[in-house]
């Protein structure tokens, strides 16, 4: 299924933003990533494009991809008095309006990346398995995808997680860990890894002491805040 840039927009403007598990920005790195290019996808307010420029070095590119303009615009602030502040030189860095769906790489940019990344903000997305084919549009050949979200155990309810979703409630919306797999699959991704981090419930914020609305549902699955890995075939 095809969006206009206008869609997306109004889809991504209309759903709340703050305090829900998409806020955390964990950023668990691998250990060398010194000159890649790397595309955080749901960047944010740019903490995590800040950091990827920080350990990339100049010899790399960071590039934010963010659907919320007012994000991008904080983004941009951050990543300029970043380098402004900072006694070494951050990697060169875009930050962008886009959207899960919709990156806007221009024909120059496609398979280009090296590291791919996204965190839980994924699961709010409109359109998941699109989502992860533009993932695959970006990565290079052999490039790494690194995925910080959370995946439920079983099958969902189709209703609820679109009602999760509107909420922007990113622990109820997650989609089932086969059906996910199952997208990986059919994008090209090899190599699938997932490490559980901890159980979540529906309500979980960013913070432990902090609860976001959910959806009363009797559904029989768990949430699972989940790292996933994944290679492209070289």
């Amino acid at each position: 299924m095809e969006y206009t840039i206008d869609e997306l927009r109004q889809y991504y403007a209309s759903m709340p933003q703050e305090f829900g598990f998409a806020s955390m920005c964990k950023m668990t790195l691998p250990q060398n990533v010194e000159g890649m290019r790397v595309i955080d996808i749901g960047c944010r307010r740019g903490k995590g494009v800040q950091k990827f420029a920080s350990r990339i070095g100049s010899d790399g590119f960071v590039l934010g991809v963010e659907p919320n303009d007012a994000f991008v615009r904080e983004a941009v602030d951050r990543i300029r008095e970043a380098g402004a502040e900072s006694d070494k030189p951050l990697a060169p860095t875009e930050i962008r309006q886009g959207f899960f769906e919709m990156l806007g790489l221009s024909p120059g940019e496609e398979h280009t990346f090296d590291l791919v990344y996204a965190n839980s903000s994924l699961n709010l997305c409109k359109n998941m398995p699109e989502a992860v084919r533009q993932m695959a549009l970006a990565a290079r050949p052999g490039a790494t995808l690194l995925l910080e979200t959370v995946l439920a155990t079983g099958e969902r309810d189709v209703a609820v997680l679109g009602a999760a979703r509107k909420m922007g409630n990113a622990v109820q919306s997650a989609p089932s860990k086969d059906e996910f797999l199952g997208w990986l699959s059919d994008a090209g991704f090899i190599d699938v890894q997932r490490t559980v981090v901890q159980k979540l419930t529906p309500d979980a914020a960013y913070k432990q002491d902090t609860k976001v609305p959910c959806v009363d549902s009797v559904e029989c699955v768990e949430f699972e805040e989940t790292i996933v890995t994944a290679r492209v075939p070289r």
